[in-house]
């Protein structure tokens, strides 16, 4: 998959997150946070981050957010994953800096899903929106998960805003 391919399947995330905005379908709830979020801010730009392997494997990607008219929107899409089988699922995870280990400082942001078969078929993305602003959460994280308990596993790709 080119880059050119990555770029687009990462517009089509923010177009769609910015469809659930409009449409206000998508309220992202997912566990509180344990970190301090506050809700409505100012309008910021979009920030990208590069996504890296910590497996030195192939895998790699690139999230995006940005904020505009007191909503949060996050974007995400990866490349090269290996295929997950049985109830094995894909993660993402922001917390507030690099050196955040522990649990407790990890908000779930939601499951990655296959992208279009078209673009490719190793590649997953992941887009939603909120009211809470997430810039705070600097680090981002996908995990290899086992079981669906909203508990980080295996860490396979990351990268900071």
């Amino acid at each position: 998959m080119s880059n050119n391919t990555l770029i687009i399947l990462l517009i089509i995330i923010l177009v769609i997150g910015g469809g659930y905005y409009f449409l206000s379908q998508l309220d992202f709830q997912g566990p509180a946070p344990k970190t301090e979020i506050k809700s409505g801010f100012t309008e910021f730009s979009t920030e990208h981050t590069a996504l890296y392997d910590v497996k030195n494997g192939k895998a790699n990607g690139e999230a995006n957010r940005s904020g505009k008219n007191q909503m949060f929107f996050f974007g995400l899409g990866v490349k090269n994953l290996p295929k997950v089988t049985g109830a094995k699922f894909y993660a993402v995870w922001l917390s507030r800096n690099a050196n955040s280990a522990e649990n407790k400082d990890m908000y779930y942001a939601g499951r990655l899903s296959p992208a279009n078969e078209g673009l490719s078929k190793d590649a997953y993305v992941l887009g939603f929106t909120t009211k809470n602003d997430l810039r705070p959460l600097t680090r981002v994280r996908v995990t290899l998960e086992e079981k669906d308990d909203q508990i980080p596993e295996t860490v396979v790709l990351e990268g900071n805003f």
